[in-house]
C-alpha cells in the first residue's frame, strides 16, 4: 500500500493529477474527432456532449454529498468511479454498438469523468490538513505538460490512425488512474482544523459565503465561452483551412504555456492574492475570446493560445485556493463541488448551444456572441470579489 507522507506526498499528489489530466485530454479534447468518426453531426456532438456536462452537474454535488454521508474517504470514492470508468470504456472499445448506443455510452464517460474533477482537487487540502502539505500549483503544472504532450502526441497521431481508436487509449490511462488510487492509503486526518474568522458567514452550511452566486455565475458565462471554444476547434481549424493536427497544435500551445504559468502562481498569489488573481484571468480569459474571434488563420488561433498562460492557467489554482478559504473545512468538498457544477453547466449551454450556433450561423457570429459571453461572466467574477472584499471588511 502506498501511504502519503511528508516525503512523498508531493509525488504521489502529482502522478493524481497527471492521469487525470491526461485521460480528461483524450476524452474531451478530441471528442468531436471521434464522433466525426463514428459519423454524427455537429448538432449531434452539441447534444452528446450536452448531455454530458448535464448529467455531471448534477453527479458532482451528488457524489461530493454521497460520499460525507456515508463517510467514504475521497482516495476510495475515486478509486470506486475510476474502476467505473475502465469498464464502460471498454464498453466502448470492445462491443460493437449502434449509434445511440455509442452516443449514451461516450455520454456516460464523459459525465463520470468530469464529475471526478472536484474530488481530485480536493485531495491536496485534505492532505495538507493531515500534515501532509502539497503544493497544487507545482503538481497541476505538471499535469499540464503532460496533458500538453498528450494531445500533441494525439493530434499527430489521428493522422495517421482512425479516430474511432481513442476509447483504448482512455482504457490505458484511467486503469493506470484506478491502480494507484487502489494502492493508496488515506491518510489519518487529526481533529477538525480552527475555523478561520474570514469565513464567519459560511457557519450555516446552508448559507453561501458573499459574493459566491454571483462567482458561480461568472464561472457559467466563462466557461460557456471557453468550452464551446475547444470543443469545437475542429471546426473553428476547419473554417480557416486547417484540420485536425492544427487542433492538436493548437490545444497542446495552451497546455504547455499553463505549466510556468500555474508554477508562478505560486510566488505571484502571495504578493496579489488569489481574488485579485481570480479576476485578472476571467478578464484574460474574455481578452483570450475576442483575439480568437478576430483570428484568420491557424496561426493566429495559435497566437491567442498562449493567453492560456495568464487565463485558464491563473483561473484553476486561484478558484481552488478561493473556495478553501471562502468556505470552512467541513464545507469545502461541497463549495468544490458547486464550483465545479458552475463550470459544468457552461460547458451543458456551450455543448447544447455550439453545434445549433454553428449550423445556422457560422463561425464568425458564434465566436462574436461567445465575446459578449465571455465579457459578462468576468465582470460577474469582479463583481464577487469586490462583494466578498466589502463583507470581509465589515467583518
Amino acid at each position: 500500500m502506498l501511504a502519503p507522507t511528508k516525503k512523498n506526498t508531493q509525488l504521489l499528489y502529482t502522478l493524481v493529477q497527471i492521469l487525470y489530466w491526461m485521460a480528461f485530454g483524450l476524452m474531451f479534447s478530441f471528442a468531436s474527432a471521434y464522433l466525426q468518426g463514428k459519423g454524427f453531426s455537429n448538432r449531434e456532438i452539441g447534444l452528446a456532449l450536452g448531455c454530458s456536462y448535464g448529467i455531471s452537474t448534477v453527479l458532482q454535488p451528488s457524489i461530493a454529498s454521497i460520499l460525507q454521508r456515508m463517510g467514504i474517504q475521497p482516495e476510495k470514492g475515486l478509486c470506486a468511479l475510476y474502476a467505473i470508468a475502465v469498464l464502460l470504456s471498454a464498453l466502448l472499445l470492445w462491443v460493437p454498438l449502434p449509434g445511440l448506443g455509442v452516443a449514451l455510452l461516450f455520454t456516460l464517460i464523459l459525465s463520470l469523468y468530469s464529475a471526478l474533477q472536484p474530488l481530485v482537487n480536493s485531495l491536496a487540502q485534505r492532505w495538507s490538513d493531515a500534515g501532509c502539505p502539497v503544493d497544487f500549483s507545482t503538481a497541476r503544472s505538471a499535469a499540464s505538460l503532460l496533458f500538453a504532450g498528450t494531445i500533441a502526441g494525439m493530434g499527430w497521431l489521428l493522422g495517421k490512425i482512425p479516430a474511432v481508436s481513442l476509447p483504448a487509449f482512455y482504457l490505458a490511462v484511467v486503469s493506470l488512474s484506478a491502480c494507484l488510487l487502489f494502492l493508496l492509503r488515506p491518510p489519518s486526518l487529526p481533529g477538525q482544523p480552527l475555523e478561520s474568522p474570514s469565513i464567519k458567514d459560511s457557519k450555516n452550511k446552508n448559507r453561501y459565503p458573499a459574493g459566491f452566486p454571483l462567482l458561480l455565475a461568472g464561472i457559467i458565462c466563462l466557461s460557456l465561452a471557453h468550452v464551446l471554444i475547444d470543443n469545437f476547434m475542429l471546426q473553428i481549424m476547419q473554417s480557416l483551412g486547417g484540420g485536425t493536427e492544427n487542433l492538436g497544435l493548437a490545444l497542446s500551445i495552451a497546455a504547455f504555456v499553463e505549466v510556468p504559468a500555474i508554477w508562478l502562481y505560486g510566488k505571484l498569489r502571495r504578493r496579489l492574492g488569489d481574488q485579485a488573481l481570480l479576476v485578472f484571468a476571467a478578464w484574460a480569459w474574455a481578452f483570450k475570446t475576442f483575439l480568437v474571434f478576430l483570428a484568420k488563420s491557424p496561426t493566429a488561433i495559435y497566437a491567442a493560445e498562449v493567453l492560456q498562460f495568464c487565463s485558464y492557467a491563473f483561473y484553476t489554482p486561484s478558484i481552488v485556493c478561493c473556495v478553501d478559504r471562502w468556505f470552512p473545512p467541513e464545507s469545502r468538498l461541497r463549495g468544490q463541488s458547486l464550483v465545479g457544477s458552475a463550470y459544468t453547466l457552461g460547458c451543458v449551454l456551450s455543448a447544447v448551444l455550439g453545434g445549433t450556433l454553428l449550423d445556422a450561423l457560422g463561425v464568425p457570429a458564434t465566436l462574436l456572441i461567445l465575446v459578449g459571453i465571455a465579457c459578462m461572466g468576468a465582470a460577474l467574477v469582479s463583481a464577487a470579489s469586490w462583494a466578498r472584499k466589502t463583507h470581509t471588511a465589515n467583518l
